[in-house]
C-alpha cells in the first residue's frame, strides 16, 4: 500500500518550464483565427470599403444634356433655333483634394482600428490558450491526488471495519474525498468551457486540442507593441478631424460651371455654336460659418480626449509593470523557497510515513500542504503571463 502511494507521488508535480520559447501550436491556431475569425473578415471588408471610397472624391456629379426650343431664339433666316448643349458643374480643384486626403485619412483610421482588432483576436487567443494549459496542469495534479485520496478512503473504511480507527477519522476521510473529487470536476467543467471560448475566437469547424503539458514562464521584455497601432488610430483620427475643418474652410470657394451648346434650323446651312461660364456662389453664410465652427469645436474636442486617453494609456502601462513586478516576486519565492519547501514537505512525509512515524491522515494532509503550493505557484505563472501578453498586446479599453 505504501509502496503505491509513493508511486502516485513521483508525478504530482506538473510540469513548468521556465523561460519563453517558440510555440507553434499557439502560433497555428492565431493564423487560422486570422484566415476564419468573422470579426476579422468583417473588418477587413470594412478597410477595403474605406479604401474603395478614397476614389469617389473626384466626383463630379452627373452632366446635363439637354435640348431646347424656343420661339424668340432666332437664328439669322428669322427661323427659331433647335438647341442641344450639355452643362457640367465644377468644384474648385483643392476641395477635391481635400476630400480625397479626408477619405484617405478615413481609411487609415480604419487600418488601424482592423491592426487592433487583429491584436485583440491574437491576445484573446493566447491568453485562453495559456488558461487551458494551466487547467490541464491542475487537472493532473487533482485527479492524482483523487486517486490518492480515493485510495486512502479504501484503506480507513477497511482500517475502520477491522476497529483499528475511529469513526471520526473514516467520515473525514470520506469527506476530503468527496472534496478533493468535486473539485476535480470543478476544473475539468472549466477546461470544458474553457475550449469552448477557444472555438468561438478561432472559429474552424476541426476540433481543437492543446497538445502541450508545459506551462511556460514568459520571459518579461518591456515591449508594448499593441500600443503603436492604439496611438496611429489616434493620430488618425486627428488627422481626419483636421482635413474636416480644412474641407469646411474652404465650403465658401466658388464653385464653376461651363455650358456647351449648338443650335440649328431645316433652314440653315450651318450651326451656331456657343458656351456658357458661371460660378456659383453662397449668397447666405450662416450654414457655412456654422458648420465650420462645429468642425473646429469636434477637433478641440477630440484633442482633449486625445490627451486623456495618453494619460490614461501611460497610466496603464505603470499599472502592468507594476503588476509583473509583483507577481514576478510570487514566481521568485516560489523558485527559491516554495518549490524546496513543497519538496520537503513530501519528501518527509514519505519516509515518515515510510517509518511509520506519522499515519495515514497526517500523511495526507502533509501531500494536501505540497500540492496546494503547487497550485498556488501555477496560478501566479498564469497571472504573471497575462499580465505581460496584456502589456505586450497593449490591451488597454476605456
Amino acid at each position: 500500500m505504501k509502496n503505491n502511494i509513493i508511486l502516485v507521488l513521483l508525478c504530482l508535480c506538473p510540469t513548468i518550464v521556465i523561460g519563453q520559447v517558440p510555440n507553434d501550436e499557439l502560433d497555428e491556431l492565431i493564423e487560422k483565427a486570422i484566415q476564419h475569425n468573422k470579426s476579422i473578415r468583417s473588418s477587413e471588408a470594412n478597410v477595403a470599403s474605406y479604401k474603395a471610397n478614397v476614389h469617389t472624391a473626384w466626383d463630379l456629379g452627373k452632366t446635363n444634356v439637354y435640348y431646347s426650343y424656343d420661339a424668340n431664339n432666332l437664328a439669322a433666316n428669322d427661323r427659331a433655333l433647335r438647341v442641344w448643349g450639355i452643362e457640367q458643374e465644377f468644384q474648385f480643384p483643392s476641395l477635391y483634394a481635400t476630400q480625397r486626403g479626408l477619405n484617405k485619412s478615413k481609411w487609415m483610421e480604419q487600418n488601424a482600428l482592423h491592426q487592433i482588432v487583429l491584436n485583440d483576436v491574437s491576445l484573446s487567443i493566447s491568453k485562453i490558450y495559456d488558461r487551458i494549459v494551466f487547467l490541464q496542469n491542475k487537472e493532473v495534479l487533482f485527479q492524482r491526488l483523487d486517486s490518492l485520496y480515493a485510495s486512502f478512503a479504501q484503506a480507513g473504511t477497511r482500517k475502520f471495519e477491522l476497529g483499528e480507527a475511529n469513526y471520526l477519522e473514516k467520515l473525514t476521510t470520506e469527506s476530503k474525498t468527496k472534496q478533493i473529487a468535486l473539485q476535480l470536476k470543478q476544473v475539468q467543467a472549466e477546461k470544458r468551457s474553457t475550449y469552448e471560448q477557444l472555438a468561438a475566437m478561432v472559429q474552424v469547424d476541426e476540433p481543437l486540442i492543446i497538445q502541450c503539458k508545459d506551462l511556460q514562464v514568459f520571459q518579461f521584455r518591456d515591449e508594448v507593441g499593441g500600443k503603436y497601432w492604439k496611438e496611429e488610430y489616434l493620430n488618425r483620427v486627428s488627422h481626419s478631424l483636421k482635413k474636416e475643418l480644412s474641407l469646411q474652410s474652404q465650403s465658401w470657394i466658388p464653385s464653376f460651371t461651363i455650358e456647351l451648346f449648338t443650335g440649328t434650323n431645316p433652314s440653315l446651312d450651318k450651326r451656331m455654336n456657343g458656351f456658357q461660364i458661371g460660378i456659383g456662389i453662397p449668397l447666405v453664410f450662416n450654414s457655412n460659418i456654422a458648420k465650420r465652427k462645429k468642425a473646429k469645436l469636434a477637433q478641440q474636442s477630440w484633442n482633449y480626449e486625445r490627451e486623456s486617453k495618453q494619460i490614461k494609456m501611460d497610466k496603464y502601462i505603470l499599472q502592468k509593470r507594476s503588476d509583473i513586478s509583483q507577481l514576478q516576486e510570487n514566481i521568485s519565492y516560489y523558485e527559491n523557497q516554495g518549490k524546496r519547501l513543497s519538496s520537503e514537505i513530501i519528501k518527509t512525509a514519505e519516509g515518515s510515513y515510510k517509518g511509520g512515524e506519522i499515519d495515514y491522515f497526517q500523511f495526507i494532509q502533509s501531500i494536501e500542504n505540497a500540492t496546494d503550493i503547487e497550485v498556488q505557484y501555477l496560478e501566479s505563472v498564469l497571472a504573471y503571463n497575462k499580465a505581460c501578453l496584456e502589456l505586450y498586446y497593449f490591451d488597454y479599453n476605456e
